[in-house]
């Protein structure tokens, strides 16, 4: 009886344990709660611990693509937006070809042609000026009897092809000749040297021009402002978005 009497209290004792730990257990989840949004909202509110970063522009040019609004919450390195970079990847195989060309005149320079072989060169450039035009005469004609419908369009389409390919060797017997004709003096090689770099930097200028039409976020944060539209022109330092990042706990 007695032993029957201790094990009902001890039952009475563990449940009254169990129901204390229940109802006290919420108060430090609450605590916890509250404490950690009261941190962040003074995070938030408090000016000292929020930075604004502009997101500006670098070139002149047009906004084809955006892919973030107010809101949207970025991380580093993420492409924002993007410009038009057409005319500048134009401009870059202008430039490509340029160096192409002054890294040539630039060895021409630095090994000179024998008076023999400039006259071979000229030679060559006379036959492609006679077989130049020759193609050009043909092609004329093939012209006027496909106007008459005395030809198919094939058989025009292969004159121009005759032309053409007589127009490129031309251009390249007369660029031969023009390498033969440069001298290898000290100061023909500084000029074409400084040719060569005055090149290669307008070519690395265009890629550097052609990476900045990318608009990507230098920070995490979250889009603040977004004050670009596809379609809208842009100029240097026009700020397109405003990040806001928040100091981390």
């Amino acid at each position: 009886m007695f032993n029957k009497l201790i094990n009902t209290t001890k039952k009475r004792m563990a449940f009254l344990i169990l129901l204390f730990l229940i109802l006290l257990l919420p108060i430090p989840c609450i605590w916890l709660y509250f404490n950690f949004t009261n941190n962040t909202t003074i995070l938030h509110n408090n000016p000292k611990n929020i930075t604004v970063i502009p997101i500006t522009a670098k070139i002149n040019s047009r906004i084809i693509e955006i892919n973030v609004d107010d809101g949207t919450k970025i991380k580093k390195g993420m492409i924002l937006a993007r410009l038009d970079d057409s005319n500048l990847q134009s401009q870059l195989k202008k430039a490509q070809q340029n160096l192409l060309d002054a890294k040539a005149d630039l060895q021409a320079a630095q090994t000179p042609h024998s008076p023999a072989e400039q006259n071979t060169l000229v030679t060559k450039v006379d036959e492609s000026v006679t077989a130049a035009e020759k193609a050009r005469a043909d092609f004329d004609s093939a012209s006027a009897l496909y106007q008459k419908n005395l030809i198919d369009k094939a058989q025009l389409d292969t004159k121009q092809q005759e032309l053409t390919t007589a127009q490129n060797k031309l251009t390249a017997a007369e660029q031969n000749y023009k390498h033969s004709t440069i001298g290898n003096r000290p100061e023909d090689i500084t000029y074409y040297e400084r040719k060569k770099n005055e090149a290669m930097n307008q070519v690395n200028s265009l890629y550097t021009q052609i990476n900045d039409t990318v608009i990507r976020a230098s920070s995490n944060g979250i889009v603040n402002i977004k004050n670009a539209q596809v379609g809208q022109q842009v100029h240097p330092d026009l700020t397109l978005f405003n990040i806001v990042v928040f100091k981390e706990i």
